[in-house]
């Protein structure tokens, strides 16, 4: 047989043949034909249409090859191969099963529908439904065309999965809503802060002390603070019952329960434990 010929060969059901060129002490395998069924009737359609290695056993001798190129018929794969070479005495006969490896091979350990399949998220149908019913408008709004069939709880179920309404993150995003707090994620919600410079003290501190301190013994940053819509006027420093805040990083959080010294006026104002101003407790003058 003429090695352009053999490809188009069909090697028969379950069965792999090969052809070769005989060198005296040597065959040198040129390509291969394998049918898509195995000896246990499983059809290898997928593995074969992309293997790119072939490893074969004769005689309890792995020869290994490599796969140049596919052609796909009807009932089998015809392959291209790397040449590999066995002595010409090898027992190589019909109708005998020999152990044949594939690279890649089929799906032995269980990938598909497993964690690791990436594609196991593509579903092909919906689910339905266990007890929403699909409801009729095609003829008319007002009843439903299988009005019967709803109430004798005949009518075909929704194709809308229960775990639209039960699963918790679908249930939030689309009903309950989510609600994330400074406890979280240390950021107040839609904060239009104003900046100003200024220095932080414990509630403790004196204001004597707060007051007697020169600017370079102080600690200034900048600070933000918010006021609220009611306010009746705007300010360009901290009043009551506006909100004090510090930067910290990518964080902004208020400033609780604490005394802040306002470098623009000098004076001194108190948060509660929400960083809300309660007073102006005085004004100092810098030496």
């Amino acid at each position: 047989m003429r090695i352009p010929d053999f490809q188009f060969i069909n090697p028969g059901e379950q069965t792999t043949s090969f052809i070769f060129n005989s060198t005296g002490s040597a065959w040198t395998v040129k390509q291969v034909n394998i049918s898509v069924n195995d000896s246990a009737n499983t059809n290898l359609f997928d593995v074969l249409q992309n293997v790119t290695s072939l490893a074969f056993t004769f005689d309890n001798v792995s020869y290994s090859t490599t796969v140049l190129s596919r052609i796909q018929r009807a009932n089998f794969f015809h392959y291209e191969i790397e040449d590999f070479v066995i002595p010409s005495g090898s027992t190589v006969t019909a109708n005998t099963k020999y152990e044949t490896t594939l690279v890649p091979g089929p799906d032995v350990t269980g990938f598909q529908n497993s964690e690791f399949e990436v594609l196991i998220s593509n579903a092909t149908a919906t689910r339905t439904n266990s007890h929403i019913y699909e409801v009729d408008r095609s003829s008319q709004f007002i009843i439903p065309g299988n009005y019967n069939n709803i109430v004798s709880e005949s009518a075909e179920y929704a194709d809308i999965p229960d775990s639209n309404y039960t699963s918790e993150g679908l249930i939030n995003s689309r009903y309950a809503g989510a609600k994330t707090s400074t406890e979280d994620f240390g950021v107040e919600p839609l904060i239009g802060g104003t900046l100003f410079e200024g220095a932080t003290y414990l509630l403790t501190a004196s204001n004597n002390f707060i007051c007697s301190q020169s600017l370079e013994d102080r600690t200034l940053e900048d600070l933000l603070f918010s006021i609220t819509a009611s306010a009746a006027q705007d300010s360009e420093v901290p009043i009551v019952d506006s909100k004090i805040f510090q930067l910290e990083g990518s964080k902004i959080l208020p400033i609780k329960n604490s005394k802040v010294w306002v470098k623009s006026n000098t004076s001194i104002i108190q948060t509660d434990q929400n960083g809300i101003v309660q007073s102006t407790i005085t004004q100092c003058t810098v030496d």
